[in-house]
């Protein structure tokens, strides 16, 4: 028909030209890397299953000639009020005189309209098939009649009476348009795109990912109306504006099912598919059949009509079964247009285990790198190098703090008493020289306190001349000079001859094996003394 020419020269185009805008939709998407063989392969599988109603084709379509329904008082005053709410929220100053204009419409209706002619004899509500078709049946126009009996000083008034009749009324026209029924992946990927959407709209949609695995599965097709090609800037393509559309799930010799309509029922359209269905597919009407998908990642709307071949099928398989377009991987997350090895900007690979998770869900123990909840769980970061390790190999202050097994040899210490994980700098020695033996034991503040509180009682405790830390007895003492036994072997100069000391003179051995010879247990710590 020549009126459909462009139109049905683009729905009758070449696969691979289809295919390279699928690619180009997807590059606008975020998607670079598009395989448009895996698409291809995924396609073929589609068509042996829809083989007997598309043959060689991936769409077929039918004219819906033009028609006008004929509302009841009920269905027109339901769009009025819907063209009433979506007026005001274009003209919000003018709220006021929208409503009285939808009040004086439904004047109208009831019979009652205040600006009939009192003396014109040939005055008659208009019917509402003329109300539908706008004609009287004398030829004049009814919307253009009705306004001008509304006062010109009134000039609102009949500017939104005129508007809101004209909008109502123009829900009951339908003009020719065609119906098209496909299997083509460019389709698919767009059946909440290009005048329709949902939440399997490639931007917005939480269910976006099904318009992907749609167009990769092997069952779901797409019936959608449309008048004209436009170019859709934001997807970078020209392709068909939808008026209506529904989804159609198919099994070869068993059962199909036509799900919900978008963007709003119409019923003339409904007609029309399901003739369709029943022309190209042979089904007759079933009363249930069972729709399985893939859970993970698609969102099914409720079926409105389902057919079958026989009464004894029960379900459709592997609906929303579609593929990663870039690795061919089965797709994983309702959100993302790739499965999650391909999604470098929603996903995240788990440090530990190699896991791909969404990055929302991800757990930042060290606050760079991402673990997933299951790993986050037996997992622990170092206080003071923040290195990540198994909880089970850590070990823990009294505080709560983990320590590697690196962290806790060089900067910590175990309380030999309470056995408590303290800090070196604050740890107590205790050491014992027995001969050449010498055993030392490390106290926190607390247990070591108890030990001086002990010895200071008992005068056991003495200031080393050198370092004036405390000490049980001297290691050495020279006239009124004691020396605790680190500091003896500290000491750079000999007493005797004030020469250098080496660790070799003889004279510094004799001190120490005198030392050693005294066989005392002294006290010491680093820095401070302890609080008593």
């Amino acid at each position: 028909m020549e009126k459909w020419a462009n139109l049905e020269d683009w729905l009758n185009r070449d696969l691979e030209e289809d295919l390279e805008d699928y690619r180009k939709v997807m590059k606008k998407m975020g998607v670079d890397e598009v395989d448009t063989d895996i698409i291809k392969e995924a396609f073929n599988r589609k068509k042996r299953q829809y083989s007997e109603i598309f043959g060689d084709n991936t769409r077929i379509w039918k004219t819906v000639p033009e028609r006008i329904e004929i509302p009841d008082d009920y269905k027109f005053v339901d769009y009025l009020e819907k063209e009433r709410a979506r007026i005001a929220d274009r003209h919000s100053d003018d709220t006021s005189a929208i409503w009285e204009a939808s009040d004086t419409i439904v004047s109208l209706l009831g019979r009652c309209f205040k600006y009939r002619p009192r003396d014109d004899k040939n005055w008659k509500y208009p019917t509402m098939e003329e109300l539908a078709r706008n004609r009287y049946s004398d030829g004049r126009k009814v919307i253009r009649y009705l306004t001008s009996l509304i006062p010109s000083e009134q000039e609102k008034l009949r500017y939104y009476f005129e508007l809101l009749l004209s909008a109502t009324i123009g829900n009951f026209k339908q003009k020719e348009m065609l119906l098209v029924w496909s299997i083509n992946p460019l389709d698919l990927l767009l059946c909440s795109e290009a005048g329709i959407t949902s939440c399997l709209n490639l931007v917005t949609g939480i269910y976006r990912a099904s318009a992907v695995a749609y167009s990769t599965d092997e069952v779901t097709s797409i019936m959608y109306t449309t008048r004209e090609l436009r170019k859709f800037e934001r997807l970078g393509v020209t392709v068909p504006k939808k008026l209506h559309r529904s989804l159609v799930y198919y099994r070869q010799d068993a059962a199909a099912s036509l799900q919900r309509m978008y963007p709003t029922m119409d019923n003339v359209v409904l007609r029309e598919m399901d003739k369709m269905i029943r022309k190209e597919a042979g089904f007759a009407g079933a009363d249930c059949i069972d729709l399985c998908w893939n859970s993970e990642i698609s969102y099914v709307d409720s079926a409105i009509q389902q057919y079958a071949i026989d009464q004894n099928v029960s379900r459709i398989n592997y609906i929303a079964d579609g593929a990663c377009p870039v690795c061919g991987n089965d797709l994983d997350s309702p959100g993302s247009l790739v499965c999650s090895c391909c999604d470098d900007d929603n996903f995240v690979t788990c440090t530990w285990c190699d896991e791909r998770i969404p990055e929302e869900d991800a757990v930042y123990l060290d606050d760079e790198s991402p673990y997933c909840e299951q790993c986050a769980g037996y997992l622990a970061v170092c206080a003071e190098c923040e290195t990540v390790n198994n909880r089970d190999f850590m070990y823990y202050t009294r505080d709560g703090e983990a320590l590697c097994e690196e962290c806790f040899e060089q900067y910590y210490e175990v309380c030999s008493s309470c056995y408590d994980i303290i800090p070196k700098d604050d740890a107590h020695h205790v050491s014992h020289h027995e001969g050449d033996s010498v055993t030392t034991r490390v106290y926190c503040e607390d247990c070591f306190a108890e030990i001086y509180d002990y010895l200071a009682k008992r005068d056991k405790i003495h200031d080393c001349d050198t370092c004036t830390e405390k000490m049980r007895e001297a290691s050495y003492t020279e006239g009124n000079s004691s020396y605790c036994y680190d500091c003896l072997h500290k000491l750079t100069a000999c007493r005797g001859c004030t020469d250098p000391v080496c660790f070799d003179c003889q004279h510094k051995r004799r001190l120490a094996d005198y030392a050693r010879s005294l066989e005392e247990t002294r006290l010491y710590h680093s820095d401070a003394h302890p609080h008593g």
